[in-house]
């Protein structure tokens, strides 16, 4: 619910505005309508939630305001506590767990063009205390 980060910038590689977290800056700005996390801040200024019992949603999930016994789930991701990775429409997504040997993530039918439609979602894991990087 908020204009894109080079919004009426005269400059178009100088953004007009800047989120405090640095890796948040992309998600601000989207126009096809309001965002998982809008609709997550909406619930909790409306206390819409407030009236659930404590419900362990992971991946950033919240309770379901229409049903405290399930939680409402960022896209890709499903289940009554968002632990499970929505199923992909291609040959892709699933779960990869983070190892010291790089592993590749490609687009299906890589290298040629992505297909129009397909939806990949992966979960990616790594040990307790261990992180994953990008490249």
């Amino acid at each position: 619910m908020h204009y894109g980060p080079y919004g009426f910038a005269s400059d178009p590689y100088t953004p007009t505005i800047r989120t405090l977290e640095r890796g948040q800056q992309s998600t601000i700005g989207q126009r096809a309508g309001p965002s998982f996390l809008d609709f997550q801040a909406i619930n909790v200024a409306y206390g819409c939630i407030d009236h659930c019992p404590a419900i362990n949603c992971l991946h950033n999930g919240y309770p379901h305001p229409k049903d405290c016994s399930i939680c409402a789930c960022p896209e890709g991701l499903t289940g009554s506590y968002c632990e499970t990775v929505q199923r992909s429409t291609g040959a892709c997504g699933g779960v990869l767990m983070a190892h010291r040997i790089p592993q590749y993530i490609t687009s299906p039918n890589y290298p040629n063009g992505f297909t129009e439609g397909v939806e990949c979602y992966w979960i990616l894991r790594a040990a307790s205390g261990g992180s994953t990087l990008f490249k």
